[in-house]
């Protein structure tokens, strides 16, 4: 990761209040910088093989803290290449 910032104060919660809507699953904006991914798929032999593994110990540890991606899908999952 290359920045990372929380955008405090831009809840959905305020909106769906005003609206009158229950705000269970509401959102804050978060922006991510990371250096230029690849789709996995770009990916070969032994670099194939270690992103798809980093990717697997990712999303099981994300799955036991409650974050479900929903969305895995190969188009999803990015990697990088290793340097020579």
């Amino acid at each position: 990761m290359v920045w990372f910032h929380k955008f405090e104060g831009t809840s959905t919660t305020v909106i769906r209040k005003a609206l009158g809507i229950d705000d269970t699953g509401s959102r804050i904006l978060y922006i991510i910088v990371f250096r230029k991914l690849e789709p996995i798929t770009a990916l070969s032999g032994d670099e194939f093989l270690l992103a798809w593994w980093e990717v697997v110990k990712c999303h099981r540890t994300l799955w036991k803290k409650g974050v479900h991606h929903r969305d895995v899908s190969p188009s999803n999952l990015m990697g990088y290449h290793l340097g020579s």
